[in-house]
């Protein structure tokens, strides 16, 4: 009998895993809608034919009750426009979309594109501390592998194990 609970649990957690993977998409999603319908209000100016008062989009966006700032609104229109349609049916996180735009935005126009392809091919398959590297290189910064790590770069902590927390 407990070799039939432990099936269930681990079918349990299967269905709770998926269900987070599938809430992720819908995020990322929703955000790339979010930054279509952004980069239309502001970038045609049909925020003032709601709001004839608001001169410029950051007035406009500070009078809405949505609970989001407007460099908040212009990340998800620059990542929307920019990388949105590569996207689409692909296996990357929102942090990493977020990643690829701000490097993309640093480049002039016509590398753009096929640089946008290229880290979004790596982003799907690279893990996380072979990301971090890819996005420390195209910031100019020293890669984890490259570094020797000096000690006086290291944050030593330690851990009081009477209250848990983290002691620099």
């Amino acid at each position: 009998m407990e070799i039939e609970l432990k099936s269930e649990l681990a079918e349990r957690a299967w269905l709770l895993n998926e269900g987070i993977k599938k809430c992720l998409v819908n995020i990322r999603d929703n955000y790339l809608a979010l930054g279509c319908y952004a980069f239309e209000l502001k970038h045609d100016k049909l925020y003032r034919l709601l709001d004839p008062d608001a001169r410029t989009w950051e007035i406009f966006v500070s009078r809405q009750n949505w609970g989001l700032k407007r460099g908040s609104l212009d990340n998800y229109a620059d990542v929307s426009v920019m990388i949105g349609e590569y996207l689409t049916g692909r296996d990357i996180d929102l942090n990493r979309a977020l990643d690829i735009t701000r490097i993309v935005r640093a480049l002039p126009a016509p590398e753009r594109e096929d640089k946008a392809r290229e880290l979004i091919g790596s982003a799907e398959i690279m893990p996380p501390s072979g990301w971090r590297d890819t996005v420390r290189e195209h910031k100019g910064l020293i890669m984890s592998e490259d570094c020797s790590h000096p000690e006086e770069f290291r944050k030593h902590k330690e851990l009081c194990t009477k209250c848990g927390g983290w002691l620099s």
